[in-house]
């Protein structure tokens, strides 16, 4: 009975959380982003804006945006902010818990089971780095054409959805 009694008291101040929360402000994901021109410049910065014939590329330690025409862009390459720290955690974590599995499971105690678990971490934080470093790649060469068949997958990325 008592621990009838704990539990839906816990489950009371748990619930009571959701209730008086405020509506959480939904966090803007920024993917860093490099434009190649057709004369061989890069441009880097952050996806901001989609336009009809132009992109705006901010940098936003800087202060400055700027518009590049796309009749001007030769390839556009993206990949989330922190994308190599957040693979590496996970990949880190992920070998960590998959090796000292691995160790309890061989039957191993103490030293050997942190072996493996030691092992497996540098393993996959070193994938989770190598996965963390892709960037997606769009080859415009100019083609406006292209550029607005493609111009919806690419607002996933900028921050001004419109």
């Amino acid at each position: 009975m008592k621990t009838l009694k704990l539990t839906a008291l816990v489950v009371f101040f748990l619930s009571m959380n959701f209730v008086y929360t405020q509506e959480k402000v939904k966090k803007v994901k920024k993917f860093k982003t490099w434009v190649s021109l057709n004369d061989g410049f890069e441009i880097y910065g952050i996806l901001y804006q989609l336009k009809d014939s132009s992109i705006t590329v901010t940098n936003t330690k800087m202060d400055k945006s700027k518009d590049i025409y796309i009749k001007n862009i030769q390839e556009i390459k993206i990949r989330r902010k922190n994308s190599i720290g957040r693979g590496a955690l996970i990949g880190g974590a992920s070998g960590l818990v998959a090796g000292s599995l691995i160790g309890l499971a061989k039957g191993g105690e103490g030293f050997e089971t942190i072996g493996y678990g030691i092992n497996l971490t540098i393993i996959g934080t070193g994938i989770g780095i190598l996965t963390g470093t892709i960037k997606k790649k769009f080859e415009i060469n100019g083609n406006l054409d292209y550029y607005i068949a493609i111009k919806d997958e690419l607002r996933k990325y900028a921050i001004k959805k419109e």
